[in-house]
């Protein structure tokens, strides 16, 4: 499974194109790491990362989405609340049965699911709503965004 970030997915906002990024770099070392049998190593840091990204990331997304009246916010967020218990299910797999070879595949599997999924479509879409709000001069962006 590969992660590679490309100009298509960038929403016009530079927090969120930056944290979109950051995931893609994260899950492609996590992917690399486990190609070289050293994946166990590298899953506690990318559930950590994931704990931290699924709150300031999705919080800055739908804060925007809503200032933007975005028309699918109510099923962007939906999406958000469901990958937010896949990672505390993660978590708790990892935590419980440590870093062995199952949690670790079902981990990447997981997020690039995630990504296939939202990201790739769902977050393209957002993207896309914004990108004409901005053609159109009525994009808005938000203050307080980390």
């Amino acid at each position: 499974m590969e992660f590679k970030w490309d100009q298509s997915l960038a929403t016009g906002n530079n927090i969120i194109d930056w944290q979109h990024q950051e995931l893609f770099r994260r899950m492609e070392k996590l992917v690399t790491a486990a190609n070289n049998g050293e994946g166990k190593d590298v899953l506690a840091e990318a559930i950590a990362f994931l704990e931290k990204y699924v709150i300031q990331h999705f919080d800055a997304e739908e804060q925007i989405q809503i200032v933007n009246s975005y028309p699918e916010y109510d099923s962007h967020k939906r999406q958000h609340h469901e990958f937010r218990n896949n990672i505390t299910e993660l978590k708790n797999e990892f935590e419980t049965e440590g870093a062995n070879a199952a949690v670790l595949v079902k981990s990447i599997a997981t997020i690039g699911n995630w990504i296939h999924d939202h990201v790739k479509r769902s977050d393209k879409a957002l993207a896309e709503y914004l990108r004409g709000r901005a053609r159109a001069g009525t994009l808005r962006e938000t203050v307080g965004i980390k």
